[in-house]
């Protein structure tokens, strides 16, 4: 099941959560904001060039979807996408996600556990 309901220790109780990942910080940096939604978790990514998305921790099957167009390697896989397209990658190619473009690479991660 896939939903934004869940335990928030911040405010001891059960609640619904986000419903958006928010907009980025800072547009010169790396970095990767996550929203948590049970069964699949979204991850909003900005890689620096030469930056790297640590490979997930357990073996779940992931979405990328381009934000900006991305040049990014999957391990010894090259994967280059315009804005809008997406990219399926199973759970048995754990790896990486590294920017080998020169641009910063903005993308979403479906994560479905």
């Amino acid at each position: 099941k896939v939903t934004n309901y869940g335990y928030h220790a911040d405010l001891g109780t059960w609640t619904y959560g986000n419903t958006g990942v928010p907009p980025p910080t800072d547009p010169r940096a790396k970095y990767i904001t996550q929203l948590p939604l049970g069964e699949a978790q979204v991850d909003s990514v900005q890689l620096l060039s030469g930056d790297a998305l640590p490979p997930p921790e357990q073996d779940v099957d992931r979405l990328v979807i381009a934000v900006t167009d991305i040049d990014l390697m999957n391990g010894s896989k090259r994967l280059r996408k315009s804005s809008g397209e997406i990219v399926w990658i199973p759970s048995e190619q754990k790896t990486e996600l590294k920017n080998r473009g020169g641009e910063a690479a903005r993308f979403v991660v479906v994560e479905l556990k």
